[in-house]
């Protein structure tokens, strides 16, 4: 699998993590039903999966185990052929799954007119004496236990030839984790169904019972949200201390991921043993994540962490990416922390004690401390204060407390109120007073008797109010920061970003300089600055920028609330430049939800949020949702700004890439002429929305055939881009890279590969190494190379291309497809017989991306069918976009 970054790896290791606690016959459903936001994850989640399974057998080092997993193997190929076999009154009817002790089979008995449906256990054959007396024991021990949330035992048996047999009941259930994350479970309902599962082991340890193997796979909750316990196969009897199947050997019954301390140290087992493995379970409910930084697949690191190490708090085990897996996109994750921390972190590490000793003395205790939790008493995991009390009490009588404090604050704020309102008053005046002052004194500049009858446009304005400013104010520090702030903010609007940058410089180093800025008007300054430096090409200092405003700004007020939408919707962005677009969804989605509770789910904020979540579900390949975004924001802008605001002509652009990408050129010209001249007109040339609008309409004209017009609009399109942005911006590369792709349907192959290096050199310097965008040069870079018949280089470009795209796109998107057939063109060029299986994926990834009749399909097929003729074609001219 190809080398990916690390935020990767942690989201894809908690869906393997859940994949690998499900019996094999269910991972296949699991990659099926993985949530849209995980999709891009199911082609490395299925070939790790994959490769598990081939090589699980060699983990265990010794003799013994591997032969044990080669019978065990045996015993699952033989499964189907089990299948329809009677078992007493029973008749097997599906293999649910195979577990280290035996295998579980959906079976039902008919009687008369009923039917009912139970799970059937076979011990394995591999597992000798001592596994059949461990089936016997786990027969035993669920026959005496009858409780809601254990699944029942029904009857046993043995056939003719020996086989032992037991039914129970069928549980149609999903994990615990699984389940919590489909139904999108509160802090408090996760905690109400652990409160379960700790009472039925509770109901377990008074009938002498412990599980010991406490893991999601043994927890199933079914669509009614009702908690079943499973597989007490490796359970012990409290007291037994001669159970010659239950001795500590190198192949020691337990999940090392949920193993205790003691587990590891061949200490005694007990029912802390069960506290630890729920504690284990319940912050890998909360958090997505272990307690321990060690990885549970390095054997030795894992047990000694488990050992010595303490673990981590609730809160600071939270990372951005995991919690969103766990929690979903709308997750408040400052909210969170401060809803995982206090009671419930000192509950989870009484649970995670290393000592026994030290933990909940009994499941009981732990029950009442989790009732304790969901009702706001205090709870015995924390030690008793009298503040601490005092505010469990009144969390608990919230009403009553409220209002008997209301009656006294009142007759105090009465007071207060009036002093400070006038302190306020002084402030809000004086602030007000310097703004509307240094207004005056920006627009007194275009006074003819003032500027003696010199015309000044919005830039030269701009640039003597800022001088003025630097001359101005120097006793009021924090107010001339504010006013450098709006001086930089209304050149980005203006697409300056150059100098945009020195005026929010200052205001940044006023306020980082003051012991009194105001946390809201310092965020916003860094915000501004992130978006110009995102906009300028450096996307993770951006990132850097919205960290700390994100920081700052963690107030609950409305203006907090606003901003931090628009943070996280520039984090959206500069995650997107950056090619993580699972994360920049995630990111959007957060936007939205601190929009909807800041009051301004229909402002023009939320509309910027609603466009920029448009432009990324329209790269993910998804263009319906993408213009039911795009549309939403549109009409927002039309009503609050009208039709010649950057805003709006912004966003007619988008749209109109939009209907040029579904084939509907016609629609999406006028748009771009309209929006273009309203630009020019009011920003001139340097302007990165009017760039855009001349390099799509030299799209347009390019796929019309008007090849001398659409050079005309790119040359254009790169002047704007390099006046606005800089020369060494990314965007610069798209008119580069289009007028490559012209000479590409001339057939100037030589011009079009000058074109495409150019465009190359300029997103390497400018965009991360594995950028969807970097793909989208190289990939050119082949189809010219291929023209030139240089197949040797032709075929490394699309190789880097294919496995840029394979890690950042939709594995079933149109840029994959064609990269597959491109690559498998080359091969066949080549002579390498490793052309077909790439051109078999091409047309069973394309038969899921277009319709059977498209022309994209036919051209595929007669391509694939006549790979000499398609040879041909390309180095006599390439058609496409």
């Amino acid at each position: 699998m190809a080398q990916m970054d690390a935020r990767k790896w942690q989201r894809l290791r908690n869906l393997l993590d859940q994949a690998l606690d499900l019996p094999p016959q269910q991972r296949q459903n699991f990659l099926r039903h993985l949530p849209e936001d995980f999709a891009e994850l199911r082609d490395d989640l299925r070939r790790l999966l994959s490769q598990q399974e081939r090589t699980q057998r060699l983990f265990d080092n010794n003799a013994v185990g591997l032969a044990a997993q080669v019978l065990r193997d045996e015993d699952t190929r033989a499964a189907d052929e089990t299948l329809g076999r009677q078992f007493g009154a029973y008749r097997l009817t599906r293999l649910l799954g195979v577990g280290g002790m035996g295998m579980v089979y959906l079976a039902e008995r008919a009687h008369g007119k009923f039917t009912q449906s139970v799970a059937l256990k076979v011990v394995q054959t591999a597992m000798g004496a001592a596994g059949h007396e461990r089936f016997e024991r786990e027969r035993q021990i669920l026959a005496g236990l009858m409780h809601p949330n254990i699944a029942a035992l029904y009857d046993g048996g043995e056939l003719p030839d020996g086989q032992a047999f037991y039914t129970m009941e069928y549980v149609d259930g999903v994990p615990i984790t699984l389940y919590c994350v489909e139904a999108a479970c509160s802090v408090d309902e996760r905690v109400r169904l652990l409160r379960d599962v700790a009472a039925a082991l509770a109901y377990a340890h008074r009938n002498l019972v412990v599980h010991r193997d406490i893991k999601p796979s043994n927890i199933l909750v079914t669509d009614a949200g009702q908690i079943k316990l499973l597989d007490f196969g490796i359970a012990k009897l409290i007291g037994n201390t001669n159970d010659p199947a239950l001795t500590r050997t190198a192949a020691a019954p337990m999940t090392a991921n949920y193993a205790a301390p003691e587990q590891f140290r061949n200490e005694v087992i007990t029912v802390a043993t069960d506290v630890y493995q729920l504690g284990m379970l319940f912050f890998q409910l909360l958090t997505g994540t272990t307690p321990y930084r060690a990885d549970p697949a390095d054997t030795y690191a894992w047990a000694r962490a488990v050992a010595e190490e303490e673990p981590m708090t609730l809160p600071r085990a939270l990372d951005p990416v995991l919690t969103h897996s766990v929690w979903g996109d709308a997750v408040d994750v400052p909210r969170l922390r401060r809803q995982l921390g206090g009671d419930l972190d000192a509950i989870v590490r009484k649970m995670l004690s290393k000592l026994p000793a030290n933990r909940y003395g009994s499941m009981d205790a732990l029950v009442a401390d989790l009732d304790a939790f969901l009702q706001h008493r205090p709870v015995a995991a924390r030690r008793p204060s009298l503040l601490y009390t005092l505010a469990r009490f009144v969390s608990r009588h919230r009403y009553a407390v409220s209002s008997a404090i209301i009656v006294i604050l009142f007759l105090c704020a009465t007071v207060v109120f009036a002093l400070h309102q006038a302190s306020t008053a002084t402030r809000e005046a004086e602030r007000a007073n310097a703004v509307a002052d240094f207004l005056v004194g920006l627009f007194q500049v275009s006074d003819p008797g003032v500027n003696r009858g010199e015309k000044l446009n919005a830039n030269q304005i701009l640039e003597r109010g800022a001088t003025h400013l630097e001359k101005e104010l120097t006793r009021q520090p924090l107010q001339r920061a504010r006013l450098f702030a709006m001086i930089g903010e209304v050149y980005s609007a203006l697409g300056d970003f150059p100098r945009a940058r020195k005026p929010l410089q200052e205001s940044i180093d006023i306020q980082r300089n003051a012991t009194d800025a105001d946390p809201l008007d310092f965020g916003h300054a860094l915000r501004a600055m992130a978006w110009i430096t995102h906009r300028q090409g450096d996307s993770r200092a951006a990132l850097n920028l919205l960290d700390e405003a994100d920081t700052l700004l963690q107030i609950d007020s409305p203006r907090a609330l606003d901003e931090r939408a628009t943070v996280h919707s520039y984090k959206a962005l500069a995650l997107k430049a950056l090619g993580d677009f699972a994360t920049a969804r995630v990111e959007f989605a957060s936007a939205l939800a601190f929009a909807d509770r800041a009051g301004t789910a229909d402002s023009v904020k939320a509309a910027a949020i609603h466009n920029n979540l448009g432009l990324l579900l329209r790269d993910r390949g998804d263009p319906k949702a993408a213009r039911v975004e795009l549309e939403r924001a549109l009409a927002i802008y039309r009503r609050d700004y009208g039709e010649d605001h950057y805003r709006t002509t912004g966003t007619e652009q988008n749209l109109a890439m939009l209907l040029m990408d579904i084939g509907d050129a016609d629609a999406a010209r006028p748009l771009l002429e309209a929006t273009g001249a309203r630009n020019l007109a009011l920003f001139g040339e340097a302007n990165s929305d009017y760039a855009n609008a001349q390099n799509m309409l030299g799209n347009i004209d390019r796929g019309a055939g008007n090849y001398d017009q659409a050079l005309q609009h790119y040359a254009t399109a790169d002047r704007a881009y390099r006046a606005a942005l800089g020369d060494n911006h990314a965007y610069v590369a798209f008119p580069e890279n289009n007028a490559g792709e012209l000479e590409l349907r001339r057939g100037n192959f030589a011009a079009a590969l000058i074109r495409f290096d150019h465009a190359l050199i300029l997103r390497r310097h400018a965009l991360a190494a594995d950028h969807p965008e970097l793909a989208d040069s190289l990939a050119s870079r082949s189809q010219a190379l291929l023209g030139l018949q240089r197949y040797d280089e032709a075929a490394r470009d699309a190789e880097e291309a294919l496995k840029i795209r394979r890690a950042k796109l939709d594995p079933d998107s149109p840029a994959v497809v064609q990269n597959l057939y491109q690559l498998g063109l080359l091969r066949y060029a080549l002579g390498d017989s490793a052309a077909k299986p790439l051109w078999d994926e091409a047309i069973e990834r394309a038969s899921r991306v277009y319709p059977v009749d498209s022309a994209a399909m036919r051209d595929l097929r007669r391509n694939i069918a006549d790979p000499a003729a398609a040879l041909r074609n390309s180095s006599k001219a390439v058609a496409g976009d």
